[in-house]
C-alpha cells in the first residue's frame, strides 16, 4: 500500500509542476491550451505574475476549484485575482 501512495504523490507532483511550468511560460495549461482558453491577471489582462500562479495551482491542488460563485468564477481564480478567458473568437 505504501507503495501505491507514493506513485499518486509522484504523479500529483508532475501534474502540478507542469501546470505551473506551463501557465507561467504560456499562460495557459495543455488541458486549457487544447480548450483555447487561458488563465489571465483580473487587474492587467496579462499572465499572471509567477506568485498568482502559484498560488492558483495550489488552490487546485486542493480542490477548490470545484466551488463555483454565483458569477460562475471558481474560488481558486477569486483568491489569486485570476481568470480564464478564451483566446480565440466564435
Amino acid at each position: 500500500r505504501r507503495r501505491h501512495t507514493r506513485y499518486i504523490g509522484d504523479w500529483s507532483s508532475d501534474v502540478c509542476s507542469s501546470d505551473l511550468l506551463l501557465t507561467l511560460l504560456q499562460g495557459a495549461s495543455f488541458g486549457q491550451k487544447l480548450l483555447s482558453i487561458k488563465v489571465i491577471d483580473v487587474s492587467t489582462g496579462l499572465t499572471p505574475t509567477p506568485a498568482r500562479i502559484a498560488l492558483r495551482t495550489l488552490l487546485v491542488l486542493l480542490v477548490i476549484p470545484a466551488i463555483f460563485t454565483s458569477n460562475g468564477r471558481r474560488l481558486h481564480d477569486i483568491f489569486a485575482h485570476t481568470t480564464v478567458v478564451r483566446t480565440f473568437s466564435l
